[in-house]
């Protein structure tokens, strides 16, 4: 009997340390999962962010294409135009007496009516 007590000693033992290992191992990996959650919170902390910061320049890049094409928008107003007395002064010897770039009229109703296109008459409103 003795001979048995002794295998069941040694098992209880290795069964002992096993346990004691297993419950080692996984802290291991518990804290290592506690710290991979941790850098993917951060992580998806830092792209919402980049993200939220990359639509403020999109919108900040679209309002300046705006701007820009505005401002191209008025090449005729700003450079053509008034170029337009001395080439007509210089190819036909001819003073131009009156040039309207834009016409509005302001309309009944306080709104603005601006024909930018001689031929087609399509009205603006603002």
């Amino acid at each position: 009997m003795s001979v048995i007590e002794e295998r069941v000693d040694r098992l209880e033992k290795v069964l002992s340390e096993f346990i004691t290992s297993v419950g080692i191992e996984f802290n291991k990996v518990y804290n290592s999962q506690m710290r991979t959650d941790a850098e993917l919170r951060l992580f998806k902390d830092e792209m919402k962010a980049f993200k939220d910061e990359m639509k403020q320049i999109n919108r900040e890049m679209n309002i300046k294409w705006g701007e820009m094409a505005n401002k191209l928008g008025t090449i005729v107003e700003d450079l053509v135009a008034p170029s337009i007395p001395g080439i007509v002064n210089e190819e036909f010897g001819l003073e131009v007496t009156d040039l309207m770039v834009r016409r509005k009229k302001r309309l009944e109703d306080g709104r603005v009516r601006e024909k930018t296109h001689r031929h087609t008459g399509r009205p603006l409103y603002r």
